[in-house]
């Protein structure tokens, strides 16, 4: 097919606009489901802050969405799925943080110690954490709260906004290691899967982290460099038609 025919087809009114339809529906699918998750809310707002913050992030990313567009490719799909993880992952720690930051109960009231008591009495840390528990946590229970505390916010805002996301999920991959030896043991002498089994509190979130230590999930929906996603798409349509263009180009030199 000759190139001014190829080009012709490929940038026609009509498919372009089909193409902007597929991308659109996605994020319309999303918005449906978060407004049904806002009038659960809803129902919750004058209960308590947390509920509160949760309907206002979802009508912010309702008022979002229609300016998001998703590629057409695979890899840019792909791409946009690891980063809608990222941003899922850094939301439940942003949550895990916020009350322990701007509240006093698990910092300065007791509360991390009795988790850390509480693991201990309930025997689910594994054998050779308990040591460490008892000899090095316990005595700068204080100085290990804070850094749980402000260690799960810096984690959740570096993985929503796509900054240092690598470092922030070594740091997640190792404090979700911590959670899981300390909290997970589900006895001894038992099958291996039930291991497994015990550990899912902390192991998804774990290869999560892992994940995004060995991936670039920062490359879309982020402020690092917001707007890649749709410089990607284009550059991904740029390939594809300068790949075909030279091959058409290789044709007709072989024909003359």
């Amino acid at each position: 097919m000759p190139s001014s025919e190829w080009k012709t087809i490929r940038l026609s009114p009509e498919a372009d606009t089909n193409a902007k339809i597929r991308r659109k529906l996605p994020t319309a699918t999303l918005a449906a489901s978060m407004r049904g998750i806002m009038a659960v809310l809803a129902a919750y707002r004058e209960q308590g802050d947390c509920a509160q913050n949760l309907w206002l992030a979802c009508r912010l990313a309702i008022q979002l969405l229609p300016a998001v567009e998703l590629p057409d490719s695979t890899a840019n799909r792909n791409a946009f799925a690891l980063a809608g993880l990222r941003i899922a992952v850094g939301s439940l720690f942003l949550i895990f943080g916020q009350y322990k930051v701007f509240g006093t109960q698990f910092t300065q009231g007791g509360g991390f110690q009795w988790w850390i008591n509480r693991f201990l009495q309930d025997g689910t840390a594994y054998p050779f954490a308990v040591p460490v528990l008892q000899r090095i946590v316990l005595p700068h229970a204080t100085a290990f709260a804070f850094l749980v505390a402000y260690g799960e916010l810096a984690i959740g805002l570096a993985l929503v906004f796509g900054i240092w996301v690598r470092t922030a999920s070594a740091f997640g991959l190792f404090h979700m290691l911590a959670l899981l030896f300390s909290s997970n043991y589900p006895g001894a002498h038992l099958p291996l899967w039930q291991y497994f089994g015990a550990s899912l509190d902390h192991s998804v979130l774990a290869l999560c982290f892992f994940t995004f230590i060995g991936s670039r999930s920062d490359e879309v929906l982020s402020t690092k460099e917001w707007g890649l996603g749709r410089r990607v798409a284009g550059v991904g349509v740029a390939r594809d038609d300068s790949k075909r263009l030279r091959g058409d180009e290789s044709v007709c030199r072989r024909d003359r």
